[in-house]
């Protein structure tokens, strides 16, 4: 198991900290959202289901550019404008504050600063704040902009659970 996983990450011997770092979190956004794809779907939130797939295919592809290709700044730096916009997509269709995106942008934040060099650490935190803050205060002045996307509390339940 130990040879099979240090193969999918990368070995030490060639990639850096950073870059085995990477691929374990595009490995386990594609495993985790491979799963919440039919709960979402069994939610009753199809177009969600629809969005986390494109992630997870996105995703697939970022690892590949970085682990395969050898792109690791390329695939890191687009996909950190991708979660960006993949996050806010699933705060229009996840029930904005109601839904589990203000904790998927915290956690997304964390590993960015683990992959990201740190003279870049300037850009993403601000970018990050602003985005999160914008979706909110979008969902505040403008109520209905953001829509429920829950059948039932049951649902949500379960959403945020997973």
């Amino acid at each position: 198991m130990d040879r099979h996983w240090n193969w999918l990450i990368g070995k030490k011997e060639i990639f850096n900290l950073e870059e085995r770092i990477f691929h374990a979190i595009c490995l386990a956004v594609i495993f985790c959202l491979s799963i919440s794809v039919p709960i979402n779907y069994y939610l009753q939130m199809p177009e969600l289901s629809v969005l986390l797939t494109v992630v997870v295919f996105v995703t697939a592809l970022f690892y590949y550019m970085s682990r395969f290709k050898g792109r690791y700044k390329t695939s890191v730096a687009i996909f950190q404008v991708f979660v960006c916009v993949a996050l806010a997509g699933n705060y229009y269709y996840n029930s904005g504050t109601q839904g589990p995106t203000y904790a998927m942008f915290l956690l997304s934040f964390l590993v960015s600063v683990v992959i990201i060099p740190p003279r870049q650490y300037y850009l993403w935190l601000p970018l990050n704040i602003l985005l999160i803050s914008s979706l909110m205060a979008v969902e505040f002045f403008y109520p209905g902009t953001i829509r429920m996307s829950y059948q039932d509390n049951t649902s949500q339940f379960i959403d945020m659970v997973f």
